[in-house]
């Protein structure tokens, strides 16, 4: 029953051990000789209630502070805690002292190697782990006995042996639970308050405008330096005010909004915020969930993205300025890596050549080439080649293109390089395409019609002269109209004064040739 005593009085003493590990924790080599001094007086205080087995031939638990203090608390705690307790059992004399103070130095110094290995490896501090230890510690305590002189070490060991090989182990790992759990929530506590000072650090000194926001009612609990000068209220203005009445939320989108957020399926978000010169601005807003003082809080970060809406809104705008021109020119549109030979084309391409765009994919420069005309083709590369050698600013080339029908259709295409790389290679050339069918289909019909009339003109029996309207220079005449006058040549056509012969004067024709040319006829 004595022994039984001593261990609920080392079990009720675990909360004791706790404050000194939690001095030792502290890493002070001051609070460490004291930690050691606390164990050693805690052996003292276990060997005032031992079990007498024998005169000078006692029991208790110190085995299971000095393992502890070696354990927890490493080389010098474990060692004073040592010294302590064996002075003391040296005092208590008899002819167990030696064998006593045997099983202090083995226990301090298993301790202590278990420290080490705590230290390299967490694992350790599993409970079988812990458990196995204990059990050899106790094992070795009780081979130890057989030291005593005479009978009364067997007697120890065939009759004290079972009870503190079994209870022992089981008493020191609720100690070094006890211990352990302690160990766990002082960590957790120090790692806490350095987040939270690391918070604390963040949030003040931070650029950014940050909130701290209650996220049962949106009650601004804490604004940063940076929120201050944002808004334009001060700090304590902030926190009297909800997060509702500065952004353009509705209670049950601001619900919505949180209920995400807690759930850390979260995403950046836009809204508008209301300044205190009441001012809207447009924000983008990053908000998650933050423990702090055992509270849970949401974490928002607000950046002013006003400028930014606008550039974007602006070029949003000017892209489709350019794609309204663009669609209405009806010009195709290529883009084209020289590099990798990727191509981009808009829809407007595709149709000149009868095709939708998934029907020429995929697209590459082969695309063309494979469309181009092979007369046109070596032509077109040559231009090209001479833009990307840098020799020409753009490229321009009239090429014929297949139509999915079959037909050839005219285009100009029109280009220039307008990305380079570091050391002065193309990279992207962009262009148009246009579609000048039409126009070529009119230039052979007009020179068709020139044709005619060159024909008409020159083989004509009649004297033809062109003369100009309000000049009445001779620009051409046909040969009926040189024979007419007899002379060689359209040169000497041009020189021969035959205005002066009556009835005319040249007077008389200028004026009968504007009449003509404005009646047109």
């Amino acid at each position: 029953m004595s022994l039984i005593h001593n261990m609920a009085l080392l079990v009720a003493l675990a909360v004791g051990l706790q404050f000194i590990h939690q001095l030792i924790s502290r890493k002070t080599y001051l609070l460490q000789v004291l930690s050691g001094i606390l164990f050693g007086m805690t052996g003292i205080l276990l060997m005032m209630t031992p079990l007498h087995f024998a005169p000078g031939v006692i029991y208790d638990g110190r085995s299971i502070v000095l393992s502890l203090a070696g354990m927890f608390g490493g080389f010098v705690p474990g060692v004073i805690g040592a010294a302590i307790c064996v002075i003391y059992r040296l005092y208590l004399g008899g002819a167990g002292a030696a064998v006593g103070v045997a099983v202090i130095v083995e226990a301090t110094t298993l301790g202590i190697l278990y420290h080490n290995l705590r230290q390299r490896d967490r694992k350790w501090n599993r409970p079988e782990r812990l458990l196995l230890f204990g059990l050899i510690v106790h094992v070795i305590m009780m081979l130890l006995q057989l030291l005593i002189p005479g009978d009364t070490g067997w007697e120890a060991f065939e009759h004290v042996g079972p009870p503190v090989v079994v209870v022992f182990p089981i008493v020191f790992v609720l100690a070094a639970h006890i211990l352990l759990e302690g160990e766990r929530r002082r960590t957790f506590t120090r790692e806490l308050s350095v987040s939270e000072e690391q918070y604390r650090t963040f949030f003040e000194k931070n650029h950014a405008a940050m909130l701290l926001v209650a996220p049962e009612d949106g009650s601004i609990v804490d604004a940063n330096p940076a929120a201050v000068r944002f808004y334009g209220w001060s700090r304590e203005e902030l926190k009297s005010k909800k997060v509702t009445e500065i952004d353009n939320l509705s209670p049950e989108e601001y619900r919505n909004r949180v209920e995400e957020v807690l759930s850390e399926n979260n995403r950046p978000f836009f809204v508008k915020h209301q300044l205190a010169d009441g001012t809207i601005r447009d924000v983008e807003v990053s908000a998650g969930p933050v423990p702090l003082s055992g509270q849970q809080f949401v974490f928002c970060i607000v950046h002013d993205v006003s400028d930014c809406r606008k550039a974007e809104e602006a070029l949003q705008t000017e892209h489709h300025r350019l794609n309204f021109l663009i669609n209405a020119s009806r010009l195709g549109t290529w883009e084209w890596n020289v590099q990798t030979g990727e191509v981009l084309l808009n829809e407007r391409w595709a149709q000149m050549a009868g095709y939708s765009l998934a029907e020429l994919a995929p697209i590459t420069i082969e695309t063309w080439q494979n469309l181009a005309h092979p007369e046109d083709l070596s032509r077109s590369e040559a231009i090209l080649e001479s833009c990307l050698r840098g020799e020409s600013d753009h490229y321009e080339c009239e090429a014929r293109m297949r139509h999915k029908e079959g037909h050839w259709v005219w285009i100009l295409d029109r280009g220039r390089v307008m990305e380079f790389d570091h050391e002065g290679n193309p990279l992207w050339m962009f262009g148009t395409l246009t579609d000048i069918t039409h126009l070529k289909e009119f230039e052979a019909s007009l020179r068709e019609s020139e044709e005619r009339f060159r024909t008409l003109f020159v083989k004509s029996p009649v004297s033809v002269v062109i003369h100009d309207a309000e000049t009445g220079e001779i620009l051409d005449a046909n040969p009926a109209a040189i024979q007419a006058y007899r002379l060689n040549s359209l040169e000497e056509l041009k020189v021969h004064d035959f205005w002066c012969e009556p009835p005319y004067s040249f007077e008389d024709a200028l004026a009968k040739i504007r009449q003509t040319s404005e009646k047109g006829s």
